[in-house]
């Protein structure tokens, strides 16, 4: 946990770069994913919940604000060339800024960043998994016995095996469980693969005579 903690930053200028950074550093791997789930996992710099921040975006590009309808300002679609871009613009190494005309009539550049999707400002994480450190070892101590305690049918995925440790490694090879191993994942298995899960789990609920398999449904057999 230390090492995970200490290879995260601890604030992002944009939802973009929280994401960007969960995805770079394979925290998740699916893209999608991570749009979703980031969100949901920072706080502005006014306490205000990422996810609420694009919900809220979303809702008024979609022409609704607090479920009615909302006034649409008028705006250039971000394909539409102007015809004056040409004398508008302003070479700056090898990149050109756009420049904009100040109450004088001369031509003044812009040179402030551009705002992303949630705007300017800070977003730091939403829970301060350091201030748990006290709880770490009754999340992990006497996991794998307390699994393979369970008086019902198991399932556990995983990213790989090379952390199994000894008393999962005895009792799948006992046929205590079944063991489903995902290709091309990470830590987070469900959000870098979600469709594959969904079908390991309906297949197990299916072979346990938990549920019915609807006619469309082809289960898959488990690997191991």
């Amino acid at each position: 946990m230390h090492t995970v903690l200490q290879g995260r930053p601890r604030m992002f200028n944009s939802v973009e770069q929280a994401v960007e950074w969960c995805v770079r550093s394979g925290q998740v791997r699916n893209h999608e994913s991570a749009r979703v789930s980031m969100p949901g996992q920072v706080v502005s710099s006014t306490g205000v919940l990422a996810a609420k921040m694009v919900e809220d975006i979303v809702d008024t590009e979609q022409g609704y604000v607090g479920g009615q309808p909302a006034r649409r300002q008028p705006s250039v679609s971000r394909d539409s060339i102007s015809e004056e871009v040409e004398e508008a613009e302003v070479e700056s190494g090898e990149f050109k800024i756009p420049a904009q005309q100040a109450s004088n009539g001369s031509l003044t550049v812009d040179r402030s960043p551009p705002e992303t999707f949630t705007g300017p400002g800070q977003f730091k994480w939403r829970i301060d998994l350091a201030r748990t450190e006290p709880h770490w070892a009754g999340w992990f101590t006497g996991l794998s016995t307390r699994f393979l305690g369970v008086p019902t049918a198991k399932l556990l995925l995983l990213a790989g095996v090379d952390r199994l440790d000894r008393e999962l490694t005895v009792g799948q090879m006992q046929g205590k469980f079944q063991m489903q191993v995902l290709p091309q994942v990470g830590h987070t298995v469900h959000e870098d693969s979600p469709d594959r899960v969904a079908e390991v789990l309906a297949t197990f609920l299916i072979r346990n005579k938990l549920c019915t398999a609807t006619d469309s449904f082809s289960p898959s057999f488990p690997a191991s």
